[in-house]
């Protein structure tokens, strides 16, 4: 079984459960101690939204709080919309995840189980009741979980490769006729597919573990070692760190080579000469915006490997016992970001 399984809908559930606890609650004790006599609950409709694939009949319109939810790897995009019914102190919060790929059916239990937990470890609440059931043909759970002297009765659905959460918060242990026909006025839309947004740009400094440098990168890098060659130095041993956009087109790598002393000026020199080599070392390349540059005071290159409409972008820094090498690999012509990745780079002293 895929480990996601065990992560998404605990990301998910604690996405929830925060919304849930943190606006409802907060919404609900905020509200008027009481209505005028004239106040009536808002008569039920349909709300349909085709991004999410749902349809489910409230009263009164949603305040959308979906948004993108980081996690160790990844980042999910939860869509939430949440109604809070002040006549009848009552919240209704829906959510749906896209999930990686469809869960296979002995994975199911797991998916609902996890989705579970993360509910009850983020209310801090205990379940009074879980039972198996269905929402239009799919696999779902029903969930009743006490937190104080509030109940909260949940519907948990996996349609395919999406997972839904509707939960109606209230007072009341029991349904009545009305909540009942809201919570089964939820209904999933088959086939539908669940597209995520273009995902916000979120620049941050990265350091590669152990090491002395930090550079931005528009989302969490992924980090690997490895050796690299140079002939005044040898193998040496490399950290990475890279980023590759969703589409594959922009690729930036950033790596420092641990060197066996710290660099003469003529070593750093030939170093960095070398590697400059090896880029335009390819047949049909043109070296491009190449400059000597420095970055703390260290030496090092720019330039950009150009081949077509493409190429790679470089900088190059020897400073004390580390060589850096950043890449940017995107269109022949560097973008502001490639260029704010590019020039980031930053040295400690330690």
């Amino acid at each position: 079984m895929p480990q996601s399984w065990g992560v998404i809908p605990l990301l998910f559930a604690l996405v929830v459960a925060s919304s849930l606890l943190g606006r409802s609650r907060v919404a609900a004790q905020t509200a008027p101690a009481a209505q005028p006599p004239e106040a009536q609950p808002a008569a039920p409709q349909e709300f349909a939204p085709p991004e999410a694939g749902l349809r489910i009949s409230v009263p009164g319109k949603p305040r959308d709080l979906g948004g993108w939810t980081g996690m160790p790897g990844a980042k999910v995009y939860a869509r939430m919309y949440h109604w809070l019914d002040e006549p009848r102190k009552q919240a209704v919060t829906v959510t749906a995840v896209r999930l990686p790929q469809a869960p296979a059916a002995d994975a199911l239990d797991n998916v609902f189980r996890h989705a579970l937990a993360g509910v009850l470890g983020a209310l801090q609440g205990e379940i009074v009741d879980d039972a198996k059931a269905a929402v239009d043909d799919f696999p779902a759970r029903r969930w009743l979980i006490k937190v104080g002297d509030r109940f909260y009765h949940v519907r948990a659905v996996v349609a395919d490769d999406r997972f839904y959460q509707v939960s109606l918060e209230t007072a009341e242990r029991s349904l009545d006729a009305e909540q009942a026909k809201l919570l089964d006025s939820f209904h999933v839309v088959a086939g539908a597919k669940l597209v995520d947004p273009p995902r916000p740009i979120d620049w941050r400094y990265v350091t590669a573990e152990g090491e002395k440098f930090a550079v931005q990168f528009p989302d969490e890098p992924k980090e690997w070692t490895d050796k690299a060659w140079t002939k005044v130095f040898g193998e040496t041993p490399a950290q990475y760190l890279s980023w590759t956009s969703a589409d594959g087109g922009v690729m930036y790598v950033a790596g420092a080579r641990k060197l066996p002393r710290a660099a003469a000026a003529s070593e750093a020199e030939q170093a960095i000469e070398e590697l400059r080599e090896r880029f335009r070392d390819h047949e049909g390349v043109a070296l491009a915006d190449d400059k000597a540059i420095t970055v703390g005071g260290a030496p090092g290159r720019a330039f950009s490997a150009v081949k077509g409409d493409r190429a790679h972008h470089v900088r190059i820094v020897v400073a004390g016992d580390r060589l850096y090498v950043l890449t940017a690999t995107a269109a022949a012509k560097p973008t502001a970001e490639d260029l704010k990745f590019l020039d980031s780079l930053k040295i400690s002293s330690r």
